[in-house]
């Protein structure tokens, strides 16, 4: 059976998570799975601190931006969309790599 490796990096906005998590994508061929609460909306990137786009140009992101305001999205629906986006990343041989600072 092949080893299937998942790296969360999470801790409070404004601490440097995506910086380093855009770096070490790069190094470990891994695409980034946002965990944060808010950004999975659109139209909140500034109050949400989501990674500007020429950033997320360099390394695939998730996650980001699919909903739009006033949409539900609870931690159940997150987790299934999170899962089938691991099992495609897994599937081309990267490493998800799951970044934010949302707890739950």
């Amino acid at each position: 059976m092949l080893k299937k490796e998942l790296i969360f990096l999470v801790g409070p906005t404004g601490i440097g998570k995506s910086a380093v998590a855009i770096s070490l994508a790069k190094k470990i061929n891994a695409e980034i799975i946002s965990c944060d609460s808010m950004q999975v909306y659109r139209k909140m990137d500034i109050i949400t601190s989501k990674v500007a786009l020429a950033r997320r140009k360099k390394i695939k992101h998730h996650l980001l931006g699919i909903l739009d305001p006033g949409k539900e999205y609870d931690a159940a629906k997150y987790r299934q969309d999170a899962l089938l986006i691991c099992g495609k990343l897994f599937s081309k041989g990267k490493i998800p790599l799951v970044v934010g600072g949302t707890g739950l």
